[in-house]
């Protein structure tokens, strides 16, 4: 990414909350010695951007500019600027949100050095596409759990995940199933077999994950919101969540390599925590606004708090309600909460 926008260097970050100190700091095509220092400006990196609370209402997925940003402090008041971007010729940046809960937040962020020329819409617009692919990434690499595996065997290692791990080509074929998707397939709930085809409960279901399977086998690279989480409901009425994985390569067993096109990872969500709500907002094709406002009322904001955060009017607000209520099908707050906590992914 820094060599094909022209990017300077680049950071992998996780701040606590609310405190904003450094969990993890990973920085690519930085030298050794800024390397180093870089983790003494947890708290001026931070306030650079605004503060811990303006960062925690950045919109997930929508990458940051900062140069495009209003009301921040002088650069020249602060020291993460004056001792470690400046000396190094750094003048922008563009950060994308990718994960955040009421722990931690997840930063990914690109530099643009003074030679270059400005942060623009071609770097934005590539950025949108390829924030939801970071975030597909942490969803899985969270429910796999890979630093506790060891495993010598495709079949061990599958058959050690609590969620269920299904093989499917292009038309939702089954080509393989670890245990306890044996398990859910055998009870019919929430997935299930037909003749060996791969089926949800409802025809709706089947046919949204159809529509995402064939994207990831056809056109990886547009997957994008939809491929996050596909959700499903049980025999119960207990949410799912399905995460699709696009199989374009790798050294699996030969006969999976050959067949399936995507590995399907389905988990409860039963007692979700709260987590971006992707698949809901690709299901009612909400825009970016109305998602950034869905957001907060499912974080518990209200709409006067909401509109302080984002800096717009409050009949601004109540126009976007009035938008996720037609599109939803619900017409309170406290529904579209329950509607948000239904769908959350299960990490």
């Amino acid at each position: 990414i820094n060599a094909t926008f022209g990017f300077a260097s680049a950071g992998l970050a996780l701040n606590a909350l609310p405190s904003g100190r450094v969990l993890l700091h990973t920085l690519a095509n930085v030298e050794q010695e800024w390397q180093a220092s870089s983790a003494n400006y947890g708290g001026d990196a931070v306030a650079l951007w605004g503060g811990i609370e303006r960062v925690q209402h950045f919109p997930l997925d929508e990458p940051i500019v900062h140069s495009n940003l209003e009301g921040l402090p002088q650069l020249q008041q602060n020291r993460y600027f004056l001792e470690w971007l400046q000396p190094q010729g750094l003048v922008d940046a563009v950060v994308i949100c990718f994960a955040r809960d009421s722990t931690m937040i997840g930063t990914v962020g690109f530099n643009r050095h003074v030679s270059a020329r400005p942060i623009g819409d071609r770097e934005v617009a590539a950025m949108r596409i390829l924030a939801p692919h970071f975030r597909r990434s942490i969803a899985i690499s969270k429910l796999l759990d890979l630093t506790t595996i060891a495993a010598q065997t495709v079949e061990v290692l599958l058959n050690g995940f609590s969620v269920g791990v299904v093989f499917v080509d292009q038309n939702l074929g089954i080509v393989h199933a670890n245990a306890t998707a044996e398990a859910m397939l055998s009870s019919g709930d929430p997935i299930a077999s037909r003749n060996g085809m791969l089926a949800t409960l409802l025809p709706s279901e089947t046919a949204t994950l159809k529509a995402v399977v064939a994207q990831a086998a056809s056109e990886e690279h547009r997957l994008a919101h939809r491929g996050i989480g596909v959700p499903l409901k049980s025999k119960t009425g207990s949410p799912f969540v399905m995460h699709v994985l696009p199989l374009g390569g790798g050294e699996l067993r030969p006969e999976l390599r050959r067949r399936a096109c995507a590995a399907l990872f389905v988990a409860s969500a039963d007692a979700p925590p709260r987590m971006p709500r992707d698949a809901l907002v690709s299901i009612y094709d909400l825009t970016h606004d109305e998602s950034r406002v869905f957001e907060l009322i499912a974080d518990g904001k209200t709409p006067v708090e909401i509109a302080s955060a984002l800096g717009v009017a409050a009949s601004t607000i109540r126009t976007h309600l009035l938008h996720l209520f037609d599109k939803t099908g619900w017409n309170r707050q406290s529904d579209l909460v329950k509607l948000a906590g239904s769908l959350s992914m299960p990490l």
